[in-house]
């Protein structure tokens, strides 16, 4: 039996809008998935909606600066900044991305401008499981 040799591609993520769950996957097979481990998520709002598709982890920062609407930026950790814990680009054209959030309490419901929001743990705790050129299927 030849032992399977996981590769960054390897690794995907999974994220199903309508039940408000990540998925991390790992392959253990060269047909076969297993899911590491599920967190609950704040998809896009009704008017902001999270994009469906295809997509890839293009970039990372473990502290991350944000820009609002009139282009101010915020830097990490400051009253400002709602990024918390992690940011992970999926979709840099449009500035989306999987990200902590300092409001928790929205996590479970549809309330973001189309990033995923996650949990400070969870941000945490897939950010160095996740390099870049991680496959995400927003589903």
């Amino acid at each position: 039996m030849v032992a399977y040799v996981p590769t960054e591609r390897n690794t995907e993520i999974v994220i199903h809008l309508s039940k408000f769950r990540l998925e991390l996957k790992r392959r253990i097979a060269p047909n076969e998935w297993h899911t590491i481990k599920k967190y609950w998520i704040a998809p896009g709002a009704v008017g902001t909606p999270t994009p469906k598709g295809s997509y890839e982890v293009h970039a990372k920062s473990a502290t991350p600066d944000w820009a609002d609407s009139y282009g101010v930026v915020h830097k990490y950790g400051s009253k400002g900044n709602p990024l918390y814990g992690g940011f992970i680009s999926i979709f840099p054209e449009r500035g989306i991305g999987i990200h902590g959030t300092t409001f928790p309490a929205l996590v479970g419901r549809r309330a973001s401008h189309g990033c995923i929001r996650m949990t400070k743990r969870g941000i945490r705790d897939i950010y160095d499981r996740v390099p870049i050129g991680t496959r995400v299927y927003v589903r």
